[in-house]
């Protein structure tokens, strides 16, 4: 490899936020991509040029009204002395995954739905409550939503019982 640094994994997932945050779909996520770095994938970035291009999503996101600067680094970090509590990193990436999972452009309905599903599974009406106990049961089961989402988005659709099979399965009703 030459000498160049390539991306790294947490400037994979803050481009991927702000994709799901600008609502862009693959195609003009890729054309971006290939007409302003001349790659197909964001794993093809070198370090500086994914720091430059998630300058321009922010920028983006920014003009939209969609993100504030200094938000993403600010909002939890006046949580983080607090004894037996979640910390601001594990507070950041709960609503990483969660922007990944449920990319709602709106702020206070993707907060809403994931303060709705931490109450429900975990009765705990907003991740500021979080202990270190249980945040870290709630990370392990949006990262296996998270895995199951990509499973199901890699696996093929089969139709196997339908109006051209339903005469050869053998039976009769």
């Amino acid at each position: 490899m030459s000498g160049r640094r390539m991306i790294a994994p947490f400037q994979i997932k803050m481009i991927h936020v702000f994709k799901s945050l600008l609502n862009r779909d693959d195609k003009t996520y890729r054309g971006a991509l290939k007409e302003l770095y001349g790659v197909a994938s964001s794993k093809e970035l070198t370090y500086a040029q994914a720091a430059q291009f998630i300058g321009q999503l922010q920028e983006a996101a920014e003009r939209f009204g969609l993100w504030s600067p200094g938000s993403y680094a600010e909002k939890h970090k006046t949580l983080g002395q607090r004894v037996n509590m979640a910390t601001p990193a594990q507070l950041r990436m709960v609503e990483e995954i969660w922007a990944e999972l449920y990319p709602e452009p709106d702020e206070r309905k993707r907060e809403a739905a994931l303060n709705a599903y931490l109450f429900r599974f975990f009765r705990v009406s907003h991740p500021r409550f979080l202990d270190d106990q249980v945040i870290s049961k709630v990370l392990h089961a949006l990262k296996e939503m998270q895995a199951r989402k990509d499973r199901t988005a890699r696996k093929p659709v089969e139709r196997t019982v339908g109006p051209e099979t339903e005469g050869k399965r053998g039976g009769s009703r």
